[in-house]
C-alpha cells in the first residue's frame, strides 16, 4: 500500500521534472502596422492563430509549467480545496437586472448546480418564475448556449434576448412571450451587441445587426459594417430596413469599423443615436424626434462629437445629461436640450470635484451618480431642480455600481461590494 508521504514525494518529483523542462520560446517575426502615420511593431501576431500547431504546443507547454509550479507549492492543494468550498457555498449568483415602472424585475441567476445563467421574472408581489433557460437550446441542438443580453418591453409582456451557442458570443436575438414562455417569430441572427431599445408602444424596438459574412472571410469581418434597424414584433426580420450605418442616412456618417445604437428613453419625445468607434470610450451622439427616428431619412442632429470627450449620457424628458472629461480628467456632467442640442453652450450641472464621476442614470426622482473616491465608489443623487447632488447613505462602504434605473420610477437598483 502506498503511503500519503510516498505519493506526495512522487507528485513532488513529477512537478520538479515538469519545472526542469526548458520552456519553448516563441520566435518573434517582423510584423508591422501603420496607424495614422505611426508604425507599430507586432512581433507576436502569429500567437493569435490558435489553430497553428506550433502555437498550441507553445500554449500547452507554458500551461503545464504553470500548473506544475502551482501544485508544487506547499499548502496549495489545501488552499485550492478551501477556495472551491467557499465558492460553492454561494447559493446563487445574480447577473444583469432590469426593473420596470411597476416594480417588476427581470434578472439572470445561476444556481450553484447550474451550468449557465437563466432569466427570471419577479413580479411586484414577489412571485417569481423562470422565463428563459439556455439549456433548452442545448437540448434542441446538442450545443451549450448562453444568454448575452436581454431587454423587456415597457409592459413586460415580451422580452428580447440574445442567445449564443458554444461560447462564441455571436448571438441571435429571440423574442419571448413572458406569459407562455413561447418564442415569437423567427430569431434575428448576427445580433451580437444588439443594443435593444423598445419604443413606448412595446410593439417595436431598435437593434443593431452585423453583416452577412462570406464563408472563409476573416473573423474581423463580423465586427464591421454594423447597422441599426427598427423591428416590429410579429413581422419577418428579413424585411427590416437599416436606418443608420455604412451607406445609410447621410446626416450620420458611419465608418465600417463604427457601431451605431439607437436608444429611446421612456418619457422623452426624442431618440438618441450613439456611434461608437471600437473600444474608444468617447462617443458621438445625435438626436431626432422619436416619431421619425425609425425612418431611413430621419432628421438626426448632432449633440456632441468625439472631441467633446463625452463618455456617458442619460436622458430625462427632453434633456440629455452628458458626462465629459473635456475640462477635467475627473469628469463633469453638463446638460442640453434634445430639441436644440448645443454642447458648447451646455449648462454644467455637476462640476468636476475631488472624486471621479464614473456613471449616472436617470430615475423619476433625480439623476443618480457614482463617484470614485480612492478605492471607494460612492452614490449621489441630483434631485431634479436641485443645485447640487446629495450623498446617498449606503449600508456599508465599498464599491457601488449602477444596475438599473428608469425615468418612470423612483430610485435605482445598485450593486454594492465591500472588502469582505
Amino acid at each position: 500500500m502506498r503511503t500519503p508521504a510516498f505519493l506526495g514525494a512522487v507528485a513532488a518529483l513529477i512537478c520538479q521534472a515538469a519545472l526542469a523542462q526548458p520552456l519553448p520560446v516563441f520566435p518573434p517575426a517582423k510584423w508591422q502596422d501603420t496607424f495614422f502615420g505611426t508604425v507599430v511593431d507586432d512581433p507576436y501576431r502569429a500567437l493569435e492563430n490558435e489553430k497553428d500547431p506550433a502555437v498550441a504546443a507553445w500554449m500547452k507547454a507554458h500551461a503545464d509549467h504553470a500548473h506544475a509550479a502551482l501544485e508544487g507549492l506547499a499548502g496549495y492543494a489545501k488552499l485550492k480545496a478551501r477556495i472551491t468550498e467557499l465558492d460553492n457555498a454561494t447559493a446563487s449568483r445574480i447577473g444583469g437586472l432590469d426593473r420596470l415602472r411597476d416594480g417588476t424585475l427581470f434578472f439572470q441567476r445561476r444556481g450553484a448546480s447550474d451550468n449557465t445563467f437563466k432569466l427570471y421574472r419577479r413580479d411586484a408581489d414577489g412571485k417569481e418564475r423562470l422565463l428563459v433557460d439556455p439549456d433548452d437550446w442545448q437540448k434542441e441542438t446538442g450545443r451549450p448556449h448562453a444568454i448575452n443580453y436581454f431587454e423587456p418591453s415597457p409592459d413586460g409582456s415580451v422580452v428580447a434576448i440574445g442567445i449564443s451557442p458554444g461560447g462564441n458570443e455571436l448571438a441571435s436575438l429571440y423574442l419571448i412571450d413572458t406569459a407562455s414562455r413561447r418564442r415569437i417569430g423567427e430569431p434575428i441572427d448576427r445580433a451580437r451587441y444588439s443594443g435593444v431599445s423598445w419604443l413606448p408602444d412595446g410593439k417595436s424596438f431598435f437593434y443593431t445587426r452585423g453583416p452577412v459574412v462570406a464563408e472563409g472571410a476573416p473573423v474581423s469581418e463580423n465586427f464591421k459594417n454594423r447597422r441599426a434597424y427598427l423591428h416590429v414584433v410579429g413581422t419577418d426580420p428579413k424585411m427590416d430596413v437599416p436606418i443608420v450605418g455604412v451607406d445609410g442616412n447621410p446626416k450620420v456618417p458611419v465608418l465600417p469599423t463604427q457601431n451605431p445604437y439607437v436608444k429611446r428613453t421612456p418619457g422623452s419625445d426624442f431618440a438618441v443615436l450613439a456611434v461608437y468607434d471600437g473600444v474608444q470610450r468617447e462617443v458621438r451622439l445625435y438626436a431626432a424626434p422619436g416619431a421619425a427616428a425609425g425612418r431611413a431619412d430621419a432628421p438626426w442632429v448632432k449633440v456632441c462629437d468625439v472631441d467633446d470627450k463625452v463618455t456617458g449620457f442619460a436622458v430625462h424628458g427632453n434633456q440629455i445629461y452628458l458626462r465629459t472629461h473635456r475640462d477635467s480628467s475627473r469628469s463633469s456632467i453638463v446638460r442640453t436640450n434634445l430639441a436644440a442640442p448645443n454642447f458648447k453652450g451646455a449648462e454644467a450641472v455637476v462640476p468636476a470635484g475631488e472624486g471621479v464621476i464614473e456613471g449616472m442614470a436617470a430615475a423619476s426622482d433625480g439623476l443618480y451618480i457614482t463617484v470614485r473616491d480612492g478605492a471607494l465608489k460612492r452614490l449621489q443623487r441630483l434631485a431634479w431642480g436641485a443645485k447640487q447632488p446629495a450623498e446617498v447613505r449606503l449600508p456599508m462602504e465599498g464599491a457601488v455600481s449602477l444596475i438599473s434605473a428608469t425615468p418612470e420610477a423612483e430610485g435605482v437598483v445598485v450593486g454594492l461590494a465591500s472588502w469582505t
